[in-house]
């Protein structure tokens, strides 16, 4: 029995092998991979092979693809942008004093 439970990773400990992920993220990936890890006691363990099993499922996953870049800007997109921020500003300005009250006091 005791060659047995030496065979055992407990979730921590298979955590921090796998360079320190979280436990949840560990569950998500066991459940993802299809890996129902045995619980021979009041803990859940992985068994060696299902730990390789796991580290070869987490490797077969494909990264994300990166963001694609955002366009260059152009000066003349500069300037719009600008003429919108301003036009902004000059409407406020506009409206500043013309607040007109609703009367909805008590």
């Amino acid at each position: 029995m005791a060659d047995r439970r030496a065979d055992l990773l407990s979730l921590d400990e298979a955590a921090r092998r796998l360079g320190g992920i979280s436990r949840n993220t560990l569950l998500r990936r066991l459940a993802e991979a299809g890996i129902r890890p045995p619980k021979p006691g009041r803990y859940a363990m992985l068994t060696e092979g299902d730990f390789a099993a796991l580290v070869l499922a987490m490797r077969a996953r494909s990264p994300a693809p990166p963001a694609p870049a955002p366009p260059p800007r152009t000066p003349m997109d500069a300037l719009r942008a600008a003429a919108r921020r301003n036009e902004g500003r000059r409407i406020a300005e506009k409206t500043r004093g013309k607040v007109v009250a609703l009367g909805l006091e008590k």
